[in-house]
Order: structure tokens, then C-alpha cells, then sequence
């Protein structure tokens, strides 16, 4: 396991920002900074136009970009290639995706093939030690749920 938190993206949102980065962000700067973890912000395609300006409000340590002539455009099969190759060869603690249609298909498929967890709907998300403790909502919202997972790889869709 690398000592960093991961937010992905890999849309340019309608004004040029990533449907839900802020949220995921925004959720992922304490848990890294009381885990001792580096933020990163992995950008998969095009660079979004206030991409520096937004990692500088959440204190991203970082901003990886996975450019290829197939993340031009959004396609679940070629970000699911991509975000599992990048988890496996950088091996992040968690990784969290703003939860959209899109990443409703991508998230499920790049877990399974990086031998992840996969939580989607999560509210609130802490690390304890080995552990990653998840609030998601499910039932339209009416119920909230704890989950945790222990050990190994979390991605995990911010609401």
C-alpha cells in the first residue's frame, strides 16, 4: 500500500470542472491529512480548466494525469482499463470517485479487476489503522449504513 488517498476523474463537467470533484475532495483532505496520507488527484483525459486552482483549495499533494487519445473522450471501458492499471501499479490506500452514472459503471468494474472493495453512496469515510469505515445512504437516502473494510484497496463513490 502507497501512502495516498486517490480522488479520479474523468469528466469535464459543463463548466469545465468534474461533475463532484469539490465533494470528493473536499471529503478526502481530512481523511488523508489525519492519516498522514498524500492527497492526489488522479485526472484521467483532458485537464479540467480550473484544475490548479481547485487542488490548491483542498491541499492535493499532487495531480497524476493519465493522457491517452482513448480518455479524450468519457468511455467506461477505457477508464476502467486505466484506473485499474493505475491502482495496481501505484497501489493507493483508497481511492474515491464522485459518484455519477458513469462512475456507476466504472468503479464496480476497475474494483473486480484490482482486487478491490467497492462502496458506492458513501456520505462520510474515515481510516482507522488497517481499516476504512464508510457512511453510505441507501433506501433513497432514508437510511445510513456503516461498512468496513479491512485490509487492501477501497474505491469507494462520493455522493
Amino acid at each position: 500500500m502507497s501512502n495516498s488517498i486517490v480522488v479520479c476523474t474523468w469528466d469535464r463537467g459543463r463548466d469545465g470542472t468534474p461533475a463532484g470533484v469539490e465533494q470528493a475532495l473536499s471529503l478526502a483532505a481530512p481523511v488523508a491529512s489525519n492519516a498522514g496520507l498524500d492527497l492526489v488527484w488522479l485526472v484521467m483525459g483532458p485537464a479540467p480548466e480550473r484544475m490548479s486552482g481547485i487542488a490548491a483549495i483542498y491541499g492535493v499533494t499532487r495531480i497524476d494525469r493519465l493522457e491517452d487519445a482513448k480518455l479524450e473522450d468519457f468511455s467506461a471501458d477505457a477508464c476502467v482499463e486505466a484506473l485499474s492499471q493505475y491502482v495496481r501499479e501505484r497501489a493507493p490506500r483508497l481511492v474515491l470517485v464522485p459518484q455519477t452514472l458513469d462512475s456507476r459503471v466504472v468503479a464496480p468494474r476497475a474494483a473486480v479487476r484490482s482486487g478491490a472493495a467497492v462502496l458506492m453512496n458513501a456520505l462520510e469515510v474515515a481510516i482507522e489503522g488497517d481499516k476504512v469505515r464508510v457512511v453510505t445512504s441507501a433506501y433513497g437516502g432514508n437510511t445510513r449504513v456503516e461498512q468496513e473494510q479491512s485490509g487492501g484497496l477501497c474505491i469507494v463513490g462520493v455522493t
